[in-house]
């Protein structure tokens, strides 16, 4: 129900002015100026769905044998938007919460009732062994807790998928979901996402996991859109026409005289009671809006505030069920890594890939986790560096490309950005926040020095979204990460994508490293961007 407060009128009490046209005027306030807050709203949730895909996983072959190979795994974090996160990790009640309504887990089945061996021939014969439990796990991060600890703290959620549901012959129940779930979430904890394959490792033939994707559905609260408020750094790239605000149109009624008579509309000075109902009424005809056009623009008035919901997107990286480690012989996995070269491996390499903007968003955060299989690298010289770019060029004169977030580290540099480390069985996950960009004096808030004095600065938020020309123009963009002055950027208001890049070398030589040292664990790694999404 709304929650104006509307003051109920009784039995022979004379008619006021504030029985009807201040209670009509404060609702018009609220529509057309304020704007509706979650109160006022049919649901004061909006819903985000973080997607884990997997191609070509073989849990029963391996150059490294089986053992890391009975379970996949992700951790990730969902911290609060810049404008809600705490330094010290500590949430309030009134902070942003998410409560885990549902799983869902579907693969590549060709369609038939059966399990796929790996050269792609239908397997009737392992039908039972076509199962999966998906298990997430929670911990608080390394940089809020002190000693550290790698294991989780707490297991939150534990769903199986028989294989009942996939090889029924008269309804294959895939994709298959699991919903009702009602688990609370911290918006500061880190979570572990397994998916344990064990059983697939009993089949009597080598079965292939194809497209795999486990996919969660939270909700979480409504929030108001990022917006500037003093200094053109507080949201980098955002169109300078609107800068964030939200556009209104004030509609007021006019009150009466004292003792006037009541009149419903033909009342030449306009306040009669039927003309204050008809402008709230017109008000509901045109709709209730808010949020920002397919390209950028402010296009209506505004009658919703909290017009912005959280959104993550997951991006994987060196996938397809690699399991790469140092100091391998030549034929197992690692050489199969394009662009590295000759023995001993000392080329760099790099996975890259491309995020469609479809609709405008916001970026208040990039994580990177980096799956190390059993053993962390130690090799000085191995080094990770990872990119997310702001870009257009497609089917277009204009090609230009821009910086949202950078991160490169060796052994050396790793507490610049690693702000957790967990162990799920025998896989280790390291969990580095990837700074945005920003020059000298233009810091964010999130997990930077503020937190834990040895991490590296952050930039603001970066608006991301395509625009025409009245919102072509845009604020300044870094073009690094804490070095170079902020300049205007090159887009021209023509994002187009997101693109995220990995690379991945060892200039003394994979082969080189200590054996066993993961560069890749069973999996790949991960790529997280965490900002707002609006209402279009």
């Amino acid at each position: 129900m709304a929650d104006i407060g509307f003051k109920r009128l009784s039995r022979g009490v004379k008619l006021l002015v504030g029985h009807i046209h201040t209670q009509i005027q404060k609702s018009l306030t609220r529509f057309t100026t304020t704007g509706l807050d979650d109160s006022n709203m049919d649901s004061s949730n909006s819903r985000f769905r973080i997607s884990f895909p997997w191609s070509g996983l073989t849990p029963k072959t391996g150059a490294a044998g089986t053992a890391d190979r009975r379970y996949v795994q992700a951790s990730f974090t969902l911290p609060p938007p810049q404008d809600m996160f705490r330094t010290n990790g500590a949430g309030q009640p009134q902070d942003i919460s998410y409560v885990l309504d549902s799983v869902t887990l579907s693969f590549n089945q060709r369609g038939e009732a059966a399990a796929i061996d790996e050269d792609g021939s239908l397997n009737f014969i392992d039908n039972d062994k076509v199962s999966f439990t998906v298990n997430l796990f929670s911990k608080t991060p390394n940089v809020f807790q002190s000693p550290n600890t790698a294991f989780p703290d707490n297991q939150l959620m534990s769903v199986a998928f028989d294989s009942l549901k996939f090889t029924n012959k008269d309804f294959v129940e895939n994709p298959s979901m699991k919903t009702g779930l009602g688990v609370s979430v911290d918006a500061y904890q880190v979570l572990i996402l397994e998916v344990d394959l064990s059983s697939f490792q009993a089949a009597s033939q080598n079965l292939i996991i194809d497209s795999l994707i486990v996919s969660l559905d939270f909700y979480a609260p409504l929030m108001q859109r990022d917006k500037i408020t003093a200094s053109d750094y507080e949201v980098q790239n955002i169109p300078t026409s609107h800068r964030g605000a939200r556009s209104i149109s004030p509609v007021t009624t006019t009150a009466p005289a004292a003792n006037a008579v009541i009149t419903a509309d033909t009342n030449p000075a306009g306040d009669g009671v039927e003309t204050a109902f008809k402008k709230i009424d017109e008000v509901f005809h045109r709709r209730l809006r808010g949020g920002y056009g397919r390209k950028s623009r402010d296009i209506y008035k505004s009658n919703i505030l909290n017009d912005s919901a959280y959104e993550i997107i997951a991006v994987p990286m060196w996938g397809n069920g690699w399991n790469c480690q140092g100091g391998v012989p030549a034929g197992d996995d690692t050489p199969f890594l394009p662009l590295i070269g000759a023995d001993p491996y000392s080329l760099a390499t790099c996975d890259r890939r491309i995020i469609p903007l479809h609709f405008p968003m916001v970026i208040h955060h990039v994580f990177a986790c980096a799956n190390v299989g059993a053993v962390p690298p130690t090799s000085a010289t191995f080094t990770n560096k990872v990119g997310v770019g702001l870009g257009c060029g497609i089917r277009s004169d204009l090609f230009e490309s821009r910086q949202v977030a950078f991160a490169s580290w060796a052994v050396a540099q790793k507490p610049l950005f690693l702000i957790d480390q967990s162990v799920s069985r025998t896989e280790k996950m390291q969990l580095y926040n990837i700074p945005l960009v920003y020059s000298g004096t233009n810091t964010g808030t999130g997990y930077n020095s503020t937190v834990d004095p040895a991490l590296s600065d952050m930039g603001t938020p970066v608006f991301a979204g395509q625009a025409l020309s009245t919102e072509k123009a845009r604020t300044a963009l870094s073009p690094s990460v804490g070095a170079f002055a902020p300049i205007a950027p090159l887009m021209q208001g023509q994002d187009q994508y997101l693109e995220v890049r990995w690379e991945i070398s060892d200039a003394g030589g994979i082969k080189n490293m200590p054996a066993g040292e993961g560069v890749i664990g069973f999996g790949g790694h991960w790529v997280y961007i965490v900002g707002k999404k609006h209402l279009c």
